[in-house]
């Protein structure tokens, strides 16, 4: 199934609040750079069976998405 969302591709896209800033911003790649570090944390703690290791990395990546909630304009 296609998504359409009319805005063509110019080499931008949209942040929280509607903002459109380019996909080559420095915003648009910590985000996706922090993204990508929180999937790896995530592969690591499937991984890992002691609980305070998992406990520990569960949080580390709580507190990436509220540093991509910052970066991205939400502010959460």
């Amino acid at each position: 199934m296609a998504i359409y969302t009319r805005t063509g591709d110019s080499g931008g896209t949209a942040v929280y609040g509607g903002r459109r800033v380019s996909k080559s911003s420095h915003q648009i790649e910590s985000t996706g750079t922090i993204d990508e570090l929180t999937t790896q944390i995530g592969l690591a703690e499937s991984l890992i069976n002691e609980r305070s290791a998992k406990n520990h990395l569960i949080d580390i990546q709580k507190d990436l998405y509220n540093i991509m909630s910052v970066a991205s304009g939400a502010n959460v």
